[in-house]
């Protein structure tokens, strides 16, 4: 069971981050920044933006 719960938070943890790099090629506010941040363990804007472009092109 615990597997599966793991897997499910990998899975939601992937999708939300895609959607915050989708959100801020349209919108790039601080807080998008800061909860893919806080998701990512990215301190940089500059590494943020570097994930977030490998993200949307797929």
């Amino acid at each position: 069971m615990s597997n599966i719960s793991f897997k499910l938070t990998t899975i939601k943890r992937f999708y939300e981050i895609n959607y915050l790099c989708k959100l801020i090629s349209v919108d790039k506010s601080s807080y998008n920044f800061k909860k893919l941040s806080q998701l990512t363990n990215q301190k940089s804007k500059q590494k943020i933006w570097d994930l977030c472009r490998e993200m949307v092109s797929f």
